[in-house]
């Protein structure tokens, strides 16, 4: 064997043990990054309902005006878009003091635009309101921030609209109005502390959706329908503490659906049903306060008839009075809240994160044991041959008679077999004196 063959021979142990020690701490760290990037991964998943109005960063300026295609221009606080589906106008990022007039008015528009992250106030003792679109079509309004004005969100002779994920508190009429219109979506609004009026209006409008909002502490109702208000859907809805209803039908209001709503003290409601504190009004025609899913039936959740439950169902087992007189009721009252489920369904996924989490957290540990007890091995190895090698040698330093010597360096070494302690290498044949 050649110098250089003998040299990595004999650097190979110490080789061995120097890559050992960099590649555990490099498995662990990637082993840890891995985990994570996991529970980064699944954190991000399950963020939702972010409220960037609050978080937004607003430039002032004054009222925004616009009443033709024309006039979607950066003068008038449109910040990009070219009024297609694929890249609409977009209002953005400003804060408007709406007691110089209407916040946002966008008139006869037809073209696709966006009004979002702006912050309106302050139109409470002029009687202006916070955005305000009349005759328009293909808008999105999301999340703004609208207090203290006349109506936060006013949507007049429109069609197509959604609006989504404003918080319009503390107004004086609706914090939310709709209008004559059709076809319009209201889904993740905060809608509390109206002064006079409802959380959410609609007022001769059809077949619109209410969904997923919060309305709390208003003066009259959370929803209220008036007018000929028909085929709407309310769901998702909680409604808390207003001081009539919950969700309030007027006399001409007709085919609407009201399910998978949450209905908690209003009307002074408490813990125990009674009649003149009924959570709810219909004074419709063919309104169903029930839906029916995957063959069973499903109301809402109404605070003070939550019980008994005999079967276990999720449906208390008698239905929930709106109207002793003309039969009006909700047949299948939730037993507990619809947000409760969602919970429990967050929780079940809580578990599947934990434990994926442990899995991981003990692969982490199982591969650290692992490195350990390899390059222990290792060690081990090395100074059992070296410890052997020293020992012989002192036996042979010690005692008489003929000795083996290392052919390459010359070292005295051990009989037939052994290894050499000075430079590491296995001899076959030596020579003796």
């Amino acid at each position: 064997m050649g110098v250089w063959g003998r040299k990595r021979v004999l650097r190979g142990g110490q080789a061995y043990r120097a890559s050992s020690r960099i590649l555990a701490p490099v498995i662990l760290i990637a082993l840890i990054a891995s985990l994570s990037t996991i529970c980064a991964d699944n954190a991000d998943a399950r963020l939702t309902n972010v409220d960037l109005a609050t978080s937004a960063v607003y430039t002032t300026r004054v009222p925004i005006r616009i009443n033709d295609v024309s006039e979607f221009t950066l003068g008038n606080g449109v910040v990009s878009g070219n009024g297609t589906a694929e890249n609409p106008y977009v209002i953005e990022g400003w804060e408007i003091d709406a007691s110089e007039g209407d916040g946002v008015v966008v008139t006869d528009i037809a073209t696709h635009f966006v009004i979002r992250n702006c912050h309106i106030h302050e139109g409470f003792y002029a009687m202006n309101h916070g955005i305000v679109l009349t005759n328009c079509t293909n808008c999105i309004v999301e999340n703004n921030l609208c207090e203290d004005n006349r109506c936060g969100i006013l949507v007049a002779l429109c069609n197509g609209i959604t609006i989504t994920d404003n918080s319009c508190t503390a107004n004086d009429e609706s914090n939310i109005r709709v209008s004559s219109s059709d076809n319009v979506t209201v889904r993740d609004n905060i809608c509390d502390m109206s002064f006079e009026e409802n959380g959410i209006q609609l007022h001769n409008s059809c077949g619109n959706i209410i969904e997923d909002n919060v309305c709390g502490i208003n003066e009259l109702n959370g929803v209220s329908l008036a007018g000929d208000s028909c085929f709407n859907t309310i769901t998702g809805n909680k409604l808390s503490e207003n001081y009539e209803y919950g969700v309030s039908l007027a006399s001409s209001s007709c085919n609407n659906t009201i399910w998978n709503n949450t209905f908690i003290d209003n009307n002074d409601a408490g813990n125990e049903y009674i009649i003149n504190c009924a959570q709810a009004f219909d004074e419709g025609y063919s309104n169903n306060w029930y839906a029916i899913v995957t063959l069973n039936g499903s109301g809402n959740y109404w605070s003070d008839w939550c019980s008994p439950d005999s079967d276990r169902d999720g449906i208390v087992d008698d239905s929930y009075v709106i109207d002793p007189i003309r039969g009006i009721e909700d047949p299948y009252p939730l037993s507990i809240p619809p947000s409760s489920l969602e919970e429990e369904e967050v929780s079940e996924s809580d578990a599947v994160l934990i434990g994926g989490v442990a899995i991981a957290a003990i692969a982490i540990v199982a591969a650290a044991v692992l490195v350990i007890l390899v390059m222990k091995k290792g060690e081990d190895s090395r100074r059992g041959g070296t410890a052997t090698a020293t020992k012989t040698h002192r036996e042979l330093t010690t005692a008489a008679g003929a000795r083996t010597f290392c052919s390459h360096c010359g070292h005295p070494i051990a009989p037939d077999g052994a290894w050499c302690p000075r430079c590491g290498m296995r001899y076959d044949a030596g020579r003796k004196t």
